[in-house]
């Protein structure tokens, strides 16, 4: 679908988005990391999205757009609203446009570690910092990628992504990927992609996705709490039940896993026994949320991808708590967590839940 006005829309923004682009290549090649190609997929595949943006209140609008994605949209606006007037979350033109990718996923993203270590392999950028993960914009270069990673004896987890962000440098637009969520799916991808804009910490990939889940996870249930439907309200906090043991889990495995790599056995002895333990997690939790997350690749880089979004989700849950449910006092407390140093961060989340560093 086109609009007249479409072409306007793309134009009053070019000057802004060339600068950064300029700036994103000059960073690119300072950082010497992946190379042009990489490079190149990024630009290519960012810019081939921003040309399919049309802004939401013109698809509202117009006749040929279907009823079910004109509900969307203007469900899309209503928590936009929620996000910035109840969450303190800043919107600037993100969410404003609509664009259809004409796939399923925006993204996919690429984990790795070494085969008996569970520290994730990190790819590092002047401007997010390092991150345990690497996103392409192509399913093939992504697989491309990690076979490559594979071929060096690394386990290796590459997992589709429904949302792309600009952490607010571009106004990212809603996606054909997830505009048809349920309603506290989409209520929980806005809120995360919001909360980016809100705080984002160079160099730290876990609290700033933790941050993200857990400002969406506060988001969900002020907005259902105050549709005050019960059934609503009981059904979004078992979800939230199956997300704790979710997170409890991944980290029991963790801990089983770490004592193994840690001690004095032999690599083939590390080995048997680390397939020994993942068959069994998988065994133990193959009828859990998620269905057949554990008894599906298992490896060291999935059990990363979940630790990265999730492992101080409690923590920053507790501060919210901690503070009455007070979201101008939690987002100061979580600002100034953010501002001491990297090695204390996690030290003084953990006090709010008495988390041992051990």
């Amino acid at each position: 679908m086109q609009f007249e006005t479409e072409e306007t829309f793309m134009y009053e923004k070019n000057k802004r988005y060339m600068h950064h682009i300029i700036y994103l290549f000059l960073l690119t090649i300072l950082s010497g990391c992946l190379g042009p190609s990489y490079f190149w997929q990024s630009i290519n595949g960012h810019f081939d999205l921003l040309s399919k943006r049309v802004p939401i209140q013109k698809l509202i609008d117009a006749k040929t757009t279907s009823a079910k994605l004109k509900q969307q949209l203007e469900k899309t606006v209503k928590y936009r609203a929620f996000a910035e007037k109840t969450l303190l979350l800043p919107t600037k033109g993100t969410f404003n446009s609509y664009a259809d990718l004409k796939r399923h996923k925006a993204t996919w993203v690429v984990f790795a570690s070494q085969p008996y270590k569970l520290a994730p392999k990190k790819w590092c950028f002047p401007v997010t910092g390092c991150l345990n993960y690497l996103g392409y914009f192509n399913e093939a270069d992504a697989h491309k990628h990690g076979d490559k990673l594979k071929n060096l004896g690394m386990d290796v987890y590459i997992d589709g992504s429904p949302a792309y962000s600009t952490l607010g440098w571009f106004d990212d637009p809603l996606l054909n990927t997830f505009i048809n969520y349920a309603d506290e799916k989409l209520l929980a991808l806005i809120f995360h992609e919001l909360a980016h804009q809100k705080l984002y910490i160079a160099d730290d990939p876990t609290l700033n996705e933790s941050y993200a889940v857990a400002v969406s996870q506060i988001g969900v249930t002020l907005w259902f709490e105050g549709q005050g439907n019960s059934a609503d309200i009981l059904r979004i906090n078992k979800q939230l039940k199956q997300k704790n043991n979710f997170i409890n889990n991944v980290q029991t495995v963790r801990k089983q896993l770490a004592a193994l790599y840690t001690s004095p056995l032999d690599i083939t002895t590390k080995q048997r026994q680390k397939e020994a333990i993942l068959k069994a997690v998988g065994k133990k939790y193959a009828h859990t949320w998620p269905k057949e997350w554990f008894s599906k690749g298992l490896n060291n880089a999935k059990l990363n991808s979940a630790n990265t979004y999730s492992r101080l989700v409690p923590q920053i849950m507790a501060v919210f708590n901690k503070e009455g449910r007070d979201i101008v006092k939690f987002h100061k407390t979580i600002e100034k967590i953010s501002k001491s140093a990297p090695a204390k961060r996690e030290a003084i989340l953990n006090s709010f839940v008495g988390v041992s560093d051990g």
